[in-house]
C-alpha cells in the first residue's frame, strides 16, 4: 500500500505524526533511519524531530538522493538544511512551548492559514546559515527561521511541531503536504488488515506464540489480532496472577476473556513476585524485577512447547517513555519494554507498538470486543507495585486494594468513570498524625489520581467535585485501618507522569 513513511530520529512525538497522517486518510509507517519500510511503499517522507542536533545523525544517502517529497520537522528540518550546506548552531534562540510565527512567503503548505498563528516549539538548536536553493517561508517572533522550502526538490522544513494539538492549524499543514502527492487510501477498518498482515510477515518461521494476557484492552486486542493472523492452534494465551492485581481482577479476567481467548491458562505466581520485590524501594528496580519475573515464568511455561515468540500488547507510549525506540530519552522503564532482561529466549511480537490507546480501542471495537473491556482504564503491567511508593508488602497491597475499590466504585456510581481516562490510588510511605476516637493515631497517606487524555503523551487533571472527594476521603479513612490522610493529585502531564512510579 502506498503512503507516507515517517523516519524516527527520536522525538517523543514521532508516532503522533503517523497518527495524524492516518486520521487524515493516508497510510503511514514509522521506521528507524537505518531501516527500510516493511509495509508501505513511500510516495513521500516525513522526518521527525529529535533530542538535539549535535551533528551525530546524518541524512542517509538514500534520503538525500531520493526524488520523493520530504517534510522535515524540527530536527528533521535541521538535517535537510545541514545536508545541503547550511549551518545549524545551538545558542540563545532556545524555544520550548507556545510561539507566534508569521508566514513570510505564500506557499501551498500554508494554504488556508492566517498570516500569523501560534505553534508548539521544542528545540535548542536553530538554522544560522541557510542552505543553497532553500528559501525562508516563515519566521518566529524574534525573526528566527521556522519554515523553509526547496521548490526544486519538493522539500519543506518546519522548526515547529504541526503534529501536536497545541499548534494551531497543524493538522491543516499536514493535510496540505499529504494531499499534494497522494490520494486518500486509509480508514479505521484498514487497520485490522494492516496489523494482521504485519503479524503474518513477522511470523515467517514455524512455532507457537505465547500471548501474554493482562485482561486490559491492549493485550486483548493484540491477542485477537494474533489469533486472526495465525489461527487458534498457534497461540497460547497465558495470564499471570502476580499478586499485584486490584480487588476482583482475576475473577473479571476469567469472566470477560475465557470465552473470547482459546485455552486461557492462569498461573498463580503471587509468592514468586512478592519474594523478589521484598525490600525493594527504587521504582526502576521494581519494574525491572517484575519484567524479569514475567519472563522467567513465561520461559518455564514454554519449556517443551515449541514456543518461539512472546506476544505483548505494547503501545507506542510504553516504547517512548522507556526510551526503547530510536534515540528517544528514557522517562521510565515499562516492564514490557525497558524492564525486560537482555536475553528473553523469545522473539517479540508486538503488533500495537506504533498505536495509541484510543486507536487500539477502535481496532478492538472492529474485532467485537465488549464495551466493558474497551473502556477499562489503563492498568500498568507491574500493577499495584508502582502505585505503592516504597516497599511492596502483602499488608500494604491489602490497604491499597481496599482504597482503590472504594474509589473505583464511587467513580462508577456517580458517573465519572467513563469521563476519565485513568484513575487510581497511590499509597505513600508518608506517615501523618490523625485523631480517631478521641485518641492520637499515626497512619499512611492515600493519593487519589484522575486524568483525561487522548494518547497518554499528555494528560490533564480531571476536575472531580470537592464534595465527592471529601466523601471518598471520609470513607477511606473510616473504613481502612492505617490510613489517616487522603489527598488529590492536581498535577498534569507534563511535568508529572500519569503514574507516580
Amino acid at each position: 500500500m502506498f503512503g507516507v513513511v515517517i523516519i524516527d530520529y527520536g522525538s517523543q512525538y514521532t508516532a503522533l505524526i503517523a497518527r495524524r497522517v492516518r486520521e487524515l486518510g493516508y497510510c503511514s509507517e514509522v521506521i528507524l533511519p537505518t531501516k527500510s519500510p516493511t509495509y508501505v511503499e513511500p510516495w513521500a517522507y516525513i522526518l521527525s524531530g529529535g533530542p538535539g542536533f549535535a551533528g551525530k545523525v546524518k541524512l542517509s544517502k538514500k534520503l538525500a538522493e531520493s526524488s520523493k517529497p520530504i517534510l522535515g520537522i524540527c530536527y528533521g528540518m535541521q538535517l535537510l538544511i545541514a545536508n545541503d550546506g547550511g549551518k545549524i548552531t545551538s545558542g540563545d534562540q532556545r524555544s520550548f512551548g507556545a510561539e507566534q510565527v508569521t508566514i513570510d512567503r505564500k506557499d501551498v503548505i500554508f494554504d488556508g492559514l492566517p498570516k500569523n498563528f501560534s505553534v508548539w516549539m521544542s528545540h535548542a538548536d536553530h538554522v544560522e546559515v541557510m542552505a543553497n536553493n532553500w528559501q525562508v517561508i516563515a519566521r518566529d517572533s524574534r525573526g528566527g527561521i521556522v519554515g523553509v522550502i526547496d521548490q526544486k526538490t519538493n522539500r519543506w522544513g518546519l522548526q515547529f511541531h504541526p503534529e501536536v494539538s497545541q499548534t494551531e492549524h497543524g493538522t491543516r499543514i499536514l493535510q496540505n503536504f499529504c494531499q499534494m502527492f497522494g490520494k486518500k487510501n486509509w480508514q479505521p477498518g484498514n487497520q485490522v488488515d494492516f496489523l494482521v498482515n504485519s503479524i503474518k510477515q513477522q511470523m515467517t518461521e514455524d512455532g507457537l506464540v505465547l500471548q501474554a494476557v493482562s485482561g486490559g484492552v491492549d493485550s486483548t486486542v493484540a491477542t485477537l489480532l494474533t489469533i486472526k493472523a495465525l489461527g487458534k492452534k498457534r497461540v497460547r494465551c497465558v495470564f499471570i496472577d502476580n499478586g499485584l492485581l486490584r480487588d476482583g481482577e482475576l475473577k473479571a479476567v476469567r469472566t470477560q476473556l475465557s470465552q473470547q481467548l482459546p485455552n486461557l491458562v492462569i498461573l498463580n505466581c503471587q509468592d514468586y513476585f512478592l519474594q523478589r520485590l521484598s525490600g525493594i524501594i527504587d521504582p526502576e528496580e521494581k519494574r525491572k524485577i517484575i519484567g524479569k519475573a514475567f519472563i522467567e515464568q513465561f520461559q518455564q511455561f514454554a519449556k517443551g512447547n515449541n514456543i518461539s515468540y512472546l506476544g505483548q500488547g505494547t503501545l507506542y507510549a510504553d516504547v517512548i517513555e522507556s526510551g526503547g525506540y530510536g534515540v528517544t530519552a528514557k522517562i521510565k522503564s515499562h516492564h514490557n519494554v525497558g524492564g525486560l532482561p537482555d536475553k528473553i529466549g523469545f522473539s517479540l511480537l508486538e503488533p500495537l507498538r506504533f498505536l495509541f490507546k484510543d486507536e487500539v480501542r477502535v481496532v478492538g471495537k472492529i474485532l467485537g470486543l465488549s464495551e466493558t473491556v474497551l473502556q477499562r482504564h489503563p492498568f500498568p503491567g507491574p500493577g499495584l507495585a508502582v502505585r505503592i511508593c516504597g516497599e511492596v508488602t502483602a499488608e500494604r497491597l491489602s490497604v491499597l486494594r481496599k482504597a482503590d475499590k472504594i474509589y473505583r466504585l464511587a467513580l462508577d456510581e456517580h458517573g465519572f468513570y467513563q469521563q476519565i481516562w485513568q484513575s487510581f490510588c497511590v499509597l505513600l510511605p508518608t506517615i501523618s498524625t490523625g485523631v480517631m476516637g478521641d485518641r492520637r493515631v499515626r497512619g499512611a497517606t492515600i493519593v487519589l489520581r484522575a486524568v483525561t487524555s487522548k494518547d497518554a503523551m499528555t494528560a490533564k487533571v480531571f476536575p472531580l467535585p470537592i464534595d465527592f472527594l471529601m466523601s471518598i476521603a471520609d470513607r477511606i479513612v473510616s473504613q481502612i485501618e492505617g490510613i489517616t490522610r487522603v489527598v488529590y493529585d492536581l498535577t498534569s502531564k507534563p511535568p508529572a507522569t500519569i503514574e507516580w512510579e
